[in-house]
């Protein structure tokens, strides 16, 4: 089987609640079509509970997800540089 770089990709924001005023940011990179698939993508992923905050910041440019090698239909932890 081989790999393949995604066609579409956005970053993602996750505003992770701990408890009272506390939380945590997680950003992730989403090989999804739509703004909407990709929340649902991110909401999926361990650790996310309904409460938190999604936020769909940015589509990858196709130079971006070569860069990044996004791949088809992952979801990725990502650290901003």
């Amino acid at each position: 089987m081989t790999e393949r770089n995604a066609k579409f990709g956005w970053t993602a924001e996750a505003v992770v609640l701990h408890g009272p005023g506390s939380k945590q940011v997680q950003y992730y990179l989403v090989a999804r079509e739509t703004e909407a698939e990709v929340e649902a993508a991110v909401r999926r992923m361990p650790g996310i509970h309904p409460e938190d905050r999604v936020v769909v910041r940015a589509r990858l440019s196709p130079q971006s997800i070569e860069n990044e090698r996004l791949l088809v239909d992952e979801v990725r932890l990502h650290v901003p540089s």
